[in-house]
């Protein structure tokens, strides 16, 4: 459904990635510090629009102290500074510092906020009154390399949706500036989508794989009962016992691609059996940047 997909855009599975490169070699995080006493509540992500009044999250942004970032970023002061996040997903509006030209015509502003929280998440504001932290690594540079409008079951029917053609498209453009040292070596591009193979596609994850870039995927969703079309519709409702999608879903079925899951159990009948996951983590919770220019929460846990 609508919910889930776009909670998956928030997959704390990012904060993993980014960290990993921003703590300096050697550092260790401090200990966890005491449980959190209370979860974020605010407006979903889904049901925010461009049109309304800019809105505030209340509580506390669960992901982010799971994931121990507050003492990450004690060690890293200037968490992800020197490091380029690729987001290559439905746009990521006024965050985007610069843009990858990928040839998608977006209609103005943005259909969805699915591009958008993941980027939030990544190195978003964070919320000053009442104060809670957003971004994993404030210092990354955020580019937008947007390759479709919404995802099955968000926008209106002229929205552009997620397909192996558009997004070898965009990662051929990627590709292309990582090998001409427009993007920089010290770069993670990630795709919080999933498609089925194409060749065209197949070769484009490769390029940017073999340029050194940190590429990262989500291991799968199952599609819901309620989203028509869905070229995963094959994987629909209770899985097969032998199930394993791990060479259906791309770009994450590439190796050298980082395939992430979802760590919590009671997400397992929204995800797809796969094999191939390289790590999991927290997902649902997340404070993030909302389409009316405030925040947000995603609350349903989900790989991309």
């Amino acid at each position: 459904m609508t919910v889930r997909r776009l909670a998956s855009a928030t997959s704390a599975v990012l904060a993993l990635v980014v960290l990993a490169l921003v703590i300096p070699p050697g550092a260790t995080t401090a200990a966890a510090g005491p449980g959190r006493a209370l979860a974020a509540s605010g407006d979903d992500c889904a049901d925010v629009t461009e049109t309304r009044d800019k809105r505030t999250v209340e509580g506390e942004n669960g992901p982010y102290l799971d994931l121990h970032v507050p003492q990450a970023r004690a060690i890293a002061s200037e968490s992800g500074r020197g490091v380029t996040v690729v987001v290559v997903d439905s746009g990521i509006g006024a965050l985007a510092e610069r843009a990858v030209p990928t040839g998608h015509a977006s209609p103005p502003g943005l259909e969805s906020g699915h591009g958008l929280a993941v980027a939030g998440i990544v190195g978003g504001p964070d919320q000053q009154t009442p104060r809670i932290p957003v971004g994993i690594a404030p210092g990354a540079t955020l580019v937008d390399a947007p390759f479709y409008d919404a995802p099955l079951g968000e926008g209106d029917e002229t929205a552009s949706r997620p397909l192996a053609s558009s997004l070898a498209t965009a990662l051929r453009s990627v590709a292309s500036q990582l090998e001409s040292g427009v993007l920089p070596v010290r770069t993670v591009v990630v795709v919080p989508a999933q498609v089925l193979p194409s060749a065209a596609l197949k070769k484009e994850v490769r390029r940017v794989v073999r340029s050194g870039a940190l590429v990262v995927a989500p291991a799968g969703d199952r599609p819901g009962d309620d989203v028509e079309g869905s070229p995963f519709g094959d994987y629909s409702g209770r899985p097969e016992p032998g199930e394993d999608a791990v060479g259906d879903v791309w770009p994450a079925a590439e190796e050298g691609v980082l395939s992430v899951g979802v760590a919590d159990p009671e997400a397992r009948p929204f995800l797809l059996r796969n094999s191939g996951v390289d790590l999991a983590a927290p997902a649902a919770g997340s404070v993030t940047a909302a389409r009316d220019g405030g925040w947000c929460v995603v609350s349903t846990p989900s790989t991309h």
